[in-house]
């Protein structure tokens, strides 16, 4: 599979593996697709492009509600944590985002994404992506975590209201917005 991971797949390849992957455990023997999936997991931590490939599968994977591994939270929050290539974390926040986030790992990409906006010459996908972290936070954190990162979360916006980038801009009005109406 590392090989299969080394070429560039077309988007109709992809879609084919997207298609089957939740009949793999009929035709392959129960725990097929758990196992493919573990080896994905495992394999983004070879970096380049063949593990950038193999996050992007699993942000695909999860994207579209296939992923079948239990605790894959725990997985991708590894993958963070050691902080490789920002395209593999890209791909590992994409994946945890489309997941139903534990308190830890919301309050993980809530202090990735209070960080990342401060950071001079990021990537405008960067600031995208702290946008989805920042109101995925404000749907889904307990009170605690809302009042603990209330402050740092405003300061974020602000941060971003000051952007050059007009989507940026507007977004996270709507979450400053957002913002007056809990705290």
């Amino acid at each position: 599979m590392g090989d299969a991971l080394d070429r560039i797949p077309s988007r109709s390849a992809v879609q084919v593996w997207l298609d089957r992957w939740p009949a793999l455990d009929a035709e392959f023997g129960n725990g097929h697709a758990v196992r493919l999936e573990e080896f994905l997991l495992q394999h983004i931590r070879v970096g380049g492009r063949s593990g950038f490939r193999a996050a992007w599968v699993v942000a695909l994977l999860s994207v579209s509600g296939r992923m079948m591994t239990p605790n894959v939270e725990l997985a991708l929050l590894e993958v963070l944590d050691a902080k490789e290539d920002p395209s593999i974390q890209r791909e590992a926040i994409r994946a945890l985002l489309s997941q139903t986030l534990s308190e830890e790992a919301l309050e993980v990409l809530t202090a990735w994404a209070v960080e990342v906006v401060h950071i001079p010459d990021r990537p405008a996908a960067e600031h995208h992506q702290a946008l989805a972290v920042l109101s995925r936070w404000m749907q889904g954190g307990s009170l605690s975590l809302l009042s603990r990162y209330g402050p740092e979360v405003n300061e974020a916006l602000d941060a971003l209201l000051r952007s050059p980038r007009g989507h940026h801009k507007k977004k996270a009005a709507q979450l400053k917005a957002q913002l007056s109406e809990i705290g």
